[in-house]
């Protein structure tokens, strides 16, 4: 007789499901993992988006955290954090930096937490953001540290991070 299979379960956190290189690489991995070996569950900060319906036509379930705005933080991570101790989730993959940022410093709360980061290309020192966003960019260099698995989604994304990060942590 067959033992039924262990699912591990995986949360993935992102801004959105909107148009995008970061959202389709999540809407691809989430549609092709074995349904038999992972519960997968999509955690949103905003809703809707072009990849929202592809995913869900997959039956796999999203979550929207409907975030209000960039400052929004308190009632959104309240609500983050009441999601996850729900899921119960051994892994959080998160994509794009403010999601990466948020996943690792959740480590603290859920210590048994396995958090992954999807790095893109974006050379974020020579593009002309805001303040906030390069704060951010920033942030998400110094805490990498804290992160189980980092996984660069193009060739060049492991030389900007590790040059940002190397340019800010050396004497």
């Amino acid at each position: 007789m067959r033992q039924p299979l262990h699912k591990t379960k995986i949360a993935f956190l992102i801004r959105s499901l909107a148009c995008g290189g970061a959202e389709r690489h999540l809407a691809t991995l989430v549609k092709a993992l074995d349904k038999e070996a992972f519960e997968v569950t999509v955690i949103t900060f905003y809703g809707g988006g072009q990849f929202e319906s592809e995913v869900l036509s997959h039956k796999i379930r999203v979550i929207c955290l409907q975030k209000l705005g960039r400052f929004e933080i308190v009632r959104f991570l309240w609500r983050l954090v009441r999601e996850l101790r729900r899921l119960r989730p051994a892994i959080l993959y998160s994509y794009l930096v403010e999601p990466n940022v948020i996943a690792v410093l959740l480590k603290a709360p859920f210590p048994k937490l396995r958090v992954i980061w999807s790095i893109q290309a974006t050379d974020m020192r020579t593009r002309q953001e805001d303040w906030f966003q390069r704060v951010t960019f920033r942030l998400q260099c110094f805490l990498s540290r804290f992160a189980d698995l980092i996984i660069a989604t193009s060739p060049a994304a492991p030389t900007i991070f590790l040059v940002d990060f190397m340019s800010r942590t050396s004497p």
